[in-house]
């Protein structure tokens, strides 16, 4: 992973930094350098993305944009902001069906999910 983040940053830092397929390989960068725990990596790759995004005015690219945020700032709310758009939902509708999940599921936050779903029983 930490080989694939490096390419991506050289990609991401390079001449060609601006071209449409840099720029969409940035969300790449970012989920990469989330899950080696190294996310302030992706801040300026995130900001150039997230500008680019505003001037294209695509619904795929401001979702992209949203999701990028939710990765790095593991805000519950941008989690559901981001559910809410794949699922064409409310993010109150969201928190309303996580709200009556958790009892079920035995948590109380949604940073107990990951520590459920890898629990070895």
């Amino acid at each position: 992973m930490e080989a694939a983040l490096g390419r991506l940053e050289t990609l991401a830092e390079g001449p060609a930094r601006h071209h449409v397929s840099v720029m969409r390989s940035a969300p790449d960068l970012v989920e990469a350098a989330v899950r080696i725990g190294q996310p302030g990596r992706a801040a300026v790759p995130l900001e150039r993305f997230e500008r680019w995004a505003g001037r294209a005015r695509q619904p795929w690219t401001d979702a992209l944009a949203l999701r990028c945020r939710a990765l790095l700032a593991p805000d519950p709310e941008a989690e559901s902001l981001y559910v809410a758009a794949q699922l064409f939902l409310s993010p109150r509708t969201v928190g309303y069906h996580l709200y009556k999940a958790y009892p079920k599921l035995g948590v109380a936050a949604r940073s107990e999910l990951p520590d459920l779903l890898y629990d070895e029983r």
